[in-house]
């Protein structure tokens, strides 16, 4: 079934500026990385650039980066 990220849980210290990640769908299902999504904690929230949230339509991937100063995931690129 398709399904929604809403978020990504920071570490235990929390997540340092900069750090890139990765996120690679390789169901056949498509993946929506939801945008600022209040069902995640404020940290964790995932800013897509859109306004809204992104898709990939079955298999694609996601690259963000974590931004300290917006205490945000940030969406750098997609491969939908």
């Amino acid at each position: 079934a398709p399904f929604t990220i809403t978020g990504v849980a920071s570490a235990a210290r929390g997540t340092p500026n900069g750090r890139i990640l990765y996120l690679f769908n390789a169901t056949t299902q498509n993946m929506t990385i939801a945008n600022e999504d209040v069902n995640s904690a404020a940290e964790n929230r995932i800013i897509t650039g859109s306004g809204a949230g992104i898709s990939t339509t079955g298999t694609g991937m996601i690259q963000m980066i974590y931004s300290t100063p917006d205490s945000r995931w940030v969406v750098l690129a997609t491969q939908l």
